[in-house]
């Protein structure tokens, strides 16, 4: 047996065998030397290796290997044999005139019990773990809850004192925040072990929005900052989906902006991208002029039990497990979440979800009123020639319009990794512009990063549109 593939890496080969014109081995790989257990030195027949192949010659066993893979019995030196899957080509180079490959199916059958053994320890750790999660925080809510109960008593039933009233405020909203974390342990464990699901039902949108707002109102009135949302009127209010989780994500994401934020406002805007049949694509984003997030740090956000640094969580607690559960639910939701911040000046959370609609009634509930916008707290970019530009200046406007055009060339072009990165400078330079404006700059940076063409145009000349004065200087 001679072993002879010098130009291939030895890892790369299997049970590698090479015949020549009468049934002889005149190559074999080192593995297939292992597994058989012959010499260099030593002569060795197909006959030897496949017994079952006795009488027949090396041109018909070609011929009917050649056309369709086997499955024989393969025998060692030693007599032991093992079950084989064999495919063999035509080779017909040197001495070799057929090259032949073989699988031991029982080590593949061995290595495939051994991964289903493994699977299956995991999932009763997995499970172990569930169960654990979902008995302590059971357990842990029943104090929690005596604990309100006789906060509320004492607030509502007895006679306090301005601090006194204070004090047990500051042990409510304790017992509020450990709920929160409860519900995020348990949500989390559940999405861990694949037995989280969505109830699907009808809803109104405006409701949910308005619940949303109203649980965390009374912390940003302690703070003296504005907290405010707006819905489309394009958006009909009969809906179907998963209200309480659709909640949950706002909750989340508003109370982030909240907490984050010490001065100025936290803002909830609700859009429609698309409507396809009885679907429509919601669009949200949650703007606050709060502390904002370095970008060295953007990737930890929506990773499990993680804050962006040690400080974050000392200062403002949490486990870091708000946000790991609002990417899983959005994508539950078949919609995707991102986020654009920038240290000190404020963050702003977009994210996707698909609602269902009554294809009977579509509603459209009018607006009785526009709260208006506070301006994003970053009203200036740095390009890449460090010049700084101001929103409506006339450096500004024509960044702008040279962006827009190398944008609108990489869509064309099919560039999407470029043109996602203009799309960025694009929203950058529209900080400080009207909140319509910064929004639909959003959306088209939504299109470009799932590289639809048809809808990345579209989207482009409605920004175009309500930007009246680069058509004007062309």
């Amino acid at each position: 047996m001679d072993t002879i593939l010098e130009n291939v890496p030895i890892q790369l080969m299997g049970i590698m065998l090479g015949f020549d014109e009468n049934g002889t081995v005149v190559l074999c790989s080192p593995k297939a030397m292992v597994e058989f257990g012959y010499e260099e030195t030593e002569e060795v027949t197909i006959y030897q290796l496949f017994p079952c192949f006795e009488g027949k010659s090396i041109e018909k066993i070609g011929a009917s290997l050649c056309n369709y893979d086997g499955n024989e019995v393969a025998y060692r030196k030693n007599q032991t044999c093992f079950f084989s899957h064999i495919s063999m080509v035509e080779w017909k180079k040197d001495s070799v005139h057929y090259l032949c490959t073989i699988e031991n199916l029982e080590n593949k059958q061995k290595l495939e019990k051994e991964v289903k053994q493994t699977e299956k320890k995991l999932e009763d750790a997995l499970q172990a773990k569930s169960e654990l999660v979902a008995n302590v925080t059971h357990e842990l809510r029943t104090p929690v809850n005596g604990i309100k109960g006789q906060i509320n008593y004492l607030l509502e039933q007895t006679s306090l004192d301005e601090e006194q009233t204070k004090t047990l405020q500051i042990v409510n909203q304790c017992c509020l925040n450990m709920e929160k974390i409860i519900n995020n342990l348990l949500d989390f464990s559940k999405m861990e072990a694949g037995k989280f699901t969505l109830s699907i039902g009808e809803f109104s949108l405006r409701n949910t929005v308005q619940q949303a707002i109203d649980t965390n109102i009374r912390q940003a009135n302690a703070k003296g900052i504005s907290l405010s949302a707006h819905i489309s009127e394009h958006i009909p209010d009969r809906l179907f989906g998963d209200p309480l989780r659709i909640g949950q994500i706002l909750n989340n994401l508003l109370s982030n902006g909240v907490k984050f934020t010490h001065f100025g406002s936290v803002r909830l805007e609700v859009d429609k991208i698309s409507s396809t049949g009885n679907k429509i694509e919601l669009f949200f984003m949650v703007i606050d002029t709060g502390i904002g997030i370095a970008q060295e740090n953007k990737d930890k956000l929506f990773k499990s039990f993680s804050q962006v640094d040690g400080s974050i969580t000392r200062k403002y607690g949490g486990t870091g497990l708000g946000l790991a559960v609002t990417k899983e639910l959005v994508n539950m939701m078949y919609g995707n979440i991102w986020v654009e911040s920038e240290a000190g000046k404020g963050s702003t959370f977009a994210f996707t979800i698909f609602v269902q609609t009554d294809e009977q009634k579509t509603e459209t509930v009018e607006i009785t009123s526009r709260l208006g916008f506070p301006q994003l707290i970053a009203s200036r970019v740095q390009e890449e020639n460090s010049i700084v530009y101001q929103w409506g200046s006339k450096e500004n406007s024509q960044e702008f319009k040279k962006n827009m055009e190398k944008l609108i060339l990489c869509i064309e072009m099919g560039n999407w990794e470029r043109a996602e990165t203009i799309a960025k400078v694009v929203k950058d330079l529209a900080k400080g512009a009207d909140m319509e404006i910064i929004k639909q700059i959003f959306k088209l940076e939504m299109t470009i990063r799932r590289e639809d063409y048809e809808r990345s145009v579209s989207e482009y000349e409605k920004v175009k549109k309500m930007l009246p004065t680069l058509e004007k200087e062309e």
